[in-house]
Order: C-alpha cells, then sequence, then structure tokens
C-alpha cells in the first residue's frame, strides 16, 4: 500500500506523533488489545485473552505465544512494561492511564498491572490505548520509522515528495 498524505510530519513515533502519524501506525504497532472503531469492541491483539484479575485493583495480562516484532525479534514483557511506562510519562496519553498505578513484569510472559482504584469496567479499552514497541529503540528510531508487531511494516516514509508512505504486510 502507497498512502499519498495531505501533510508530512517527521513524528511517527507512538507517543508522540500528530493524527497522521497514529493513523499510519494502526497497521503497524499493536497494543495488549485492539478496539474496533466500528463497533466500539475490545479484543485481544498482543495479549492471550483477558486480563485475569487477581483483586479489585491487581490484573495480569498474558502475553500471546509467539509474537515478534516485524524485525523477528520476540515481543516481551520489558518492551510491554517500557511502552505502558512512556505512555503513563507522557501528558497527553498518561492522562487515558491515570488509574494504573504500576506496570511490572511478573515474568517472561506475564505482565501485572496495579490500579490506584478499581477500573474493571473500562479496563481492556484503556489499555488498548497504548502501542507496544521495542523497548530498545531509541526515540529517533521511534519517530523516523517504528518497528511494531502488526500485520504491516513501514517500507518506506518519504518526506521528499511531499509525503508518502509505503507499507507491506
Amino acid at each position: 500500500i502507497t498512502a499519498g498524505v495531505a501533510y508530512e510530519t517527521t513524528d511517527y513515533g507512538p507517543i508522540t506523533t500528530s493524527a497522521l502519524g497514529m493513523g499510519a501506525n494502526w497497521p503497524v504497532l499493536e497494543g495488549l488489545y485492539r478496539f474496533n472503531m466500528a463497533d466500539y469492541s475490545v479484543s485481544p491483539a498482543l495479549a492471550a485473552g483477558d486480563p485475569e484479575k487477581i483483586s479489585d485493583t491487581e490484573y495480569e495480562v498474558a502475553l500471546r505465544d509467539g509474537a515478534k516484532f516485524s524485525d523477528g525479534t520476540d515481543v516481551t514483557t520489558a518492551d510491554v512494561v517500557n511502552a505502558f511506562e512512556k505512555n503513563m510519562a507522557d501528558a497527553t496519553y498518561g492522562a487515558f492511564l491515570e488509574f494504573i498505578d504500576t506496570v511490572s513484569a511478573k515474568d517472561d510472559k506475564t505482565v501485572s498491572f496495579t490500579l490506584k482504584y478499581p477500573f474493571d469496567s473500562l479496563l481492556k479499552g484503556r489499555l488498548s490505548v497504548v502501542k507496544v514497541f521495542p523497548a530498545s529503540l531509541t526515540e529517533d528510531d521511534l519517530k523516523s520509522k517504528p518497528i511494531g508487531s502488526g500485520p504491516w511494516v513501514y517500507d518506506t516514509i518519504n518526506r521528499d515528495d511531499g509525503g508518502s508512505i509505503e507499507f507491506v504486510p
């Protein structure tokens, strides 16, 4: 797919981008959960299933088996924790995540969430806000050509022609 865009951006970072970058990132980056804008349903993406309730303020989310980024590396709990911590620290995305107290890796396949207060009814929807990327990427890497686990990969992002993006499956 080659997409011509109405304006160009130099920032495709999953936390710092504009609406253009955010829309372009949807097929490239995944979160623990996927929000369907057609019917407002939420389904597992990187998660193996629904969050497991440990208590009113503690939940665990298992990663799906075989989850990999487009560069071939495994999606790890460290990547998920890093993405959540960076989003929680951001002024824009952090507002949607204020109910989360801490995020930690319980083990290699499980992420633990400790909440500030019970938030059961909206939990999966809010967890879908955060898109996961390799923790090893620098801020410049994220802004110029982010790597994700979604079904599409950025092939080229060309700012010289007024802005076009090429995706490959």
